[in-house]
């Protein structure tokens, strides 16, 4: 079945390129980059909406708290190793 990126998974995208060569490229070339996209995106989609509804968050404040959790990760440092961009997660699952 052929998942379709949501608005999050594309603004991951556009992040995790410029922002983190190295696992993207790890994952692109591992073959698991569109997946892990889609994985990140919809985390973030049920996350938002998860504290709007339940946490009884505005939206804006959801999207403040989940983003950096899922879509906006912490930059590469010029230094870093490959082997380094393994331990960075995404929802919990190591990459």
């Amino acid at each position: 079945m052929n998942q379709v990126k949501n608005h999050w998974a594309r603004m991951a995208e556009l992040h995790w390129k410029k922002f983190l060569p190295k696992m993207y490229r790890k994952l692109q070339e591992a073959g698991t980059l569109e997946q892990e996209l889609i994985k990140a995106g919809n985390q973030a989609s049920e996350a938002i909406a998860a504290l709007g509804s339940d946490g009884g968050l505005r939206r804006e404040e959801a999207v403040e708290i989940v983003l950096p959790q899922y879509i906006l990760l912490p930059p590469e440092s010029p230094d870093q190793e490959p082997s380094e961009t393994d331990t960075r997660t995404t929802g919990g699952t190591t990459m």
